[in-house]
């Protein structure tokens, strides 16, 4: 809704109606208001490559784009606001030092959101190859990295059309936003193993909580037991993947049954104070 209003406005400004956009900034007054957060819903990998393809072959004015956001997880106003000097080749990363929300004017970009969206992206070879590429065929047209017919910085209404059109083509259900490649991007990295400090780095999260917050669910196993191993009381769950352990615990419970059967004594505590105090002097 805000989105749409500061576009209508900035055309208002273009028009000469009005001098400013009084809803340029709006958005700070809504920072303390409580967020729902819908289900996330990421591209598998191979819906991701579909895309790519789809647009590398019918839409190539916006493969690179399409790449570029498949390939940083950065936030789209962060992509659209790219400059050529923003990509170091010689390093292989992306500056991310600018923001272009939707609906705002060139002029208008801004800084990113927090201190931490300031960051540095590796850029993986593919990317290298294709953004050395892009900015070799377009030459000094534009400052913008991305641009529209007419130099300026990429038309985002036009490029979500075009986007969803691609998903119905390639039968992808339900249709996602573009920010999804971002998630897309998150959820890969984290259900691989990516360490998840490096990967909130890389998607300019203020802390690591609110990654672990939001992708929580995609964690590989092997990392999500030693979480809920705080949540330990005696039986562990199949749930947790650990199969070893239960079966380990069968058998000791097996144990116990045959030796009450043969009236053999079974105890699992001491009653002996000696013997007590020695096995807590070990474990401090």
């Amino acid at each position: 809704m805000i989105a749409s209003l500061r576009a209508v406005l900035s055309e208002a400004i273009d028009d000469g109606f009005i001098a400013v956009n009084p809803v340029r900034r709006v958005q700070k007054f809504f920072k303390k208001a409580p967020v729902m957060r819908s289900e996330i819903e990421p591209f598998t990998l191979e819906q991701m490559h579909q895309i790519e393809n789809d647009f590398f072959h019918q839409l190539p004015e916006y493969y690179t784009f399409v790449l570029t956001l498949n390939r940083t997880g950065a936030r789209i106003g962060e992509i659209i606001a790219l400059e050529d000097g923003d990509v170091d080749f010689q390093n292989g990363f992306i500056s991310i030092n600018k923001n272009l929300p939707v609906g705002m004017r060139e002029e208008e970009a801004e800084t990113p959101k927090t201190e931490s969206s300031n960051r540095e992206i590796q850029m993986s070879p593919q990317l290298m190859t294709t953004l050395r590429n892009h900015i070799e065929k377009r030459g000094n047209s534009s400052r913008f990295l991305f641009t529209n017919s007419a130099g300026g910085p990429i038309d985002y209404s036009n490029f979500a059309k075009k986007w969803r059109k691609i998903q119905e083509k390639l039968g992808i259900r339900p249709p996602r936003s573009p920010h999804n490649t971002r998630h897309t991007f998150a959820t890969l990295m984290i259900s691989r193993g990516e360490n998840i400090a490096f990967v909130s780095k890389m998607l300019g999260h203020s802390s690591i909580k609110v990654t672990v917050d939001t992708y929580f669910k995609w964690i590989p196993k092997a990392n999500r037991i030693a979480v809920e191993a705080l949540d330990f009381t005696g039986q562990l769950p199949e749930r947790n993947g650990n199969k070893a352990a239960m079966d380990k615990k069968q058998e000791r419970d097996g144990k116990r049954k045959l030796l009450k059967r043969t009236n053999e004594p079974w105890r699992n505590r001491t009653s002996n104070l000696l013997i007590k105090s020695q096995l807590l002097c070990q474990l401090s």
